[in-house]
């Protein structure tokens, strides 16, 4: 069976306008730490969050996380927020 989702939130059509345009706007993050184990770079959580926070704001967009305990260590939740709610 499949599943349709219909938004007719005027609040989720903020949301995705902005959105749209804050990831047309995102810069590419580049690869700044090494990890010798499997042999490959990555981009850090910090350089992440440095790169895209101005975007996200400029949109009027924003990004909270949340730790849970969990069976297996730590549960992270993230939730994109917008201005309009």
């Amino acid at each position: 069976m499949e599943t349709t989702y219909q938004w007719h939130s005027e609040s989720i059509a903020k949301v995705a306008a902005a959105l749209v345009k804050a990831q047309a706007e995102m810069p590419v993050v580049f690869k700044n730490e090494a990890n010798p184990f499997y042999h490959s770079r990555y981009a850090t959580f910090d350089s992440i969050v440095a790169e895209t926070r101005p975007v996200l704001a400029k949109h009027k967009l924003a990004v909270i996380q949340r730790a849970h305990p969990c069976d297996a260590g730590i549960h992270i939740q993230t939730t994109l927020v917008h201005e309009s709610g």
